[in-house]
């Protein structure tokens, strides 16, 4: 055996996952055991800051809104919104398909279409939805 071949393997550092020690703080920090002792707050609290202060990751708060349920907003629609993504979703990678010349790949997008197709005209002949929801679904392509 050539000793030059051998490696030597570092163990992985261990990991401490504790709660921040600032009062009303929620957040998680996660240290390594030798500074466990030393990483007492999360970053935001030592820079006094709020935690998720970026504006595309906060989400708006509707504080008058109810939740809605499904059968409130109606499962018909529901599930036509559902099979109507599932169609674009396969239409998108069956057009993928074609352009890389994966021709089972392509004829499988296909029948799935054809099958998504058949239960969304399925939902749609319940005449369950409002026309205003339906011409809104049909119009998104």
């Amino acid at each position: 055996m050539d000793t030059t071949d051998l490696e030597v393997q570092h163990p992985a550092p261990l990991w401490l996952v504790k709660p921040c020690n600032t009062a009303g703080c929620s957040v998680m920090i996660r240290v390594l055991i030798a500074q466990a002792a030393t990483v007492l707050n999360c970053k935001w609290c030592r820079s006094n800051q709020d935690y998720n202060t970026d504006p595309s990751k906060v989400r708006p708060l509707m504080l008058n809104s109810p939740l809605i349920s499904t059968d409130e907003f109606g499962s018909d629609l529901f599930e036509a919104i559902k099979t109507h993504a599932a169609i674009r979703q396969a239409e998108k990678a069956q057009t993928l398909y074609a352009k890389k010349g994966l021709k089972k790949r392509q004829d499988e997008a296909t029948a799935t279409i054809a099958a998504l197709l058949t239960a969304l005209k399925h939902v749609l002949s319940r005449n369950a939805i409002a026309p205003s929801d339906l011409k809104r679904l049909l119009a998104i392509r």
